[in-house]
């Protein structure tokens, strides 16, 4: 008599590697599909829609925005159409045909951002002098929300030497 298998037991238990390994490039495969639609179609949304609230409530500006791209797998960001209005009816305080960012993923594990191109494209910058011999930039300048106070320095940690061959001859150790 053939010996009966039993198939709950045999398929709650350990699974063949073939198994393991589509359940693993399944799981791989949807995060990247979340990863890139979250980068490519929700980040730009987002941008367009929170920057220029972000500005009214915080500087009391108006800020416009053209199209928003991002490259979540290239780490870039594109804005065309940058407009930053102090007042509605004035003349754009600073404006440019096309922002473009170029971040290095990299430096977030050696704790300092880093930009590999940071290109501005048509920058036009607006001053004017009102009749207290102030400019306009100091006027958004005073809105900006005030920084936090700067950190007790005997708590402090010692700074961070990053260097990319050992030994540095420039690093300290302490």
């Amino acid at each position: 008599m053939p010996k009966r298998i039993d198939t709950a037991r045999q398929f709650f238990s350990l699974a063949p590697l073939w198994r393991r390994l589509s359940i693993l490039g399944i799981t791989l495969a949807t995060l990247f599909t979340v990863y890139c639609t979250a980068g490519f179609l929700l980040a730009p949304y987002l941008i367009s829609r929170y920057a220029p609230q972000y500005a009214e409530e915080q500087l009391h500006s108006t800020l416009l925005l053209g199209k928003v791209r991002i490259n979540p797998l290239l780490f870039t960001c594109e804005v065309q159409d940058l407009n930053l209005r102090i007042h509605d009816g004035d003349a754009p305080l600073f404006s440019a045909h096309r922002l473009f960012v170029d971040f290095e993923p990299g430096s977030l594990f050696r704790r300092a951002w880093t930009f590999s191109d940071l290109v501005i494209e048509s920058p036009s910058l607006h001053l004017k002098i009102d009749g207290d011999g102030r400019l306009n930039l100091a006027d958004l300048l005073k809105r900006l929300p005030a920084s936090a106070p700067p950190p007790d320095t005997k708590k402090q940690t010692p700074p961070v030497c990053c260097c990319s061959t050992w030994p540095c001859p420039a690093a300290r150790c302490i």
